[in-house]
């Protein structure tokens, strides 16, 4: 450890420091590591795994706040292949209300390669919705403009209601929504063009 794992970064760009910073790159080792295992969806982390990515993410702890960064952005994969794990260890770091210090890093983190399936939707529906805030979307950065896409992705593939994407959509600024209108413009053109391509 170094002592860039106890600082913030001044930019608020925790993504960047957790790649550079030692706590980061042991993460990324034993997630990649991890990765190189080919487990199946919902095959679980085998035991020796689970121990040291336990260790690694250290709850609670400081200096592997970064460490966390990058577990949040390996949410996805964490979550098909062990769901009961990425929810005790993972899903909670996105919480506004009950892990305040954690939540700004941990989706900064997932929205660095986001994929969301409708079961992972699921369990961080109102974590993400609460995040449309406008002091919590500026402390979002440019992570802020994936989010606002996912809202156009809900709308379409899960069960976001019609009021909650407008509130969502309001508390945008207009750059987001540019960003995300463009993004739903070019994903229904994507569709169209895949359903015009299928043999008739």
């Amino acid at each position: 450890m170094c002592s860039s794992d106890l600082e913030e970064p001044p930019d608020g760009q925790w993504v960047n420091r957790a790649i550079n910073c030692s706590m980061g790159y042991l993460a990324s080792a034993l997630l990649n590591g991890l990765f190189a295992l080919g487990l199946k969806a919902g095959q679980g982390i085998p035991v020796e795994h689970t121990v040291r990515l336990n260790k690694l993410i250290g709850l609670g702890e400081v200096s592997h706040k970064f460490a966390r960064v990058i577990a949040a952005s390996r949410l996805p994969y964490l979550f098909a292949i062990d769901p009961d794990w990425a929810t005790i260890n993972i899903i909670p770091l996105l919480d506004w209300e009950h892990a305040p210090n954690e939540a700004l890093p941990a989706w900064q983190g997932f929205a660095w390669n986001p994929r969301v399936t409708k079961d992972l939707w699921a369990l961080i529906k109102e974590s993400f919705l609460s995040a449309f805030t406008q002091e919590r979307l500026n402390g979002l950065g440019q992570s802020a403009t994936i989010m606002a896409q996912i809202v156009m992705l809900a709308g379409l593939e899960f069960d976001l209601a019609p009021r909650q994407a407008c509130e969502a959509i309001r508390a945008m600024t207009e750059a987001m929504r540019e960003a995300s209108l463009i993004w739903l413009r070019n994903d229904l053109l994507r569709s169209g063009n895949e359903q015009s391509a299928e043999p008739n």
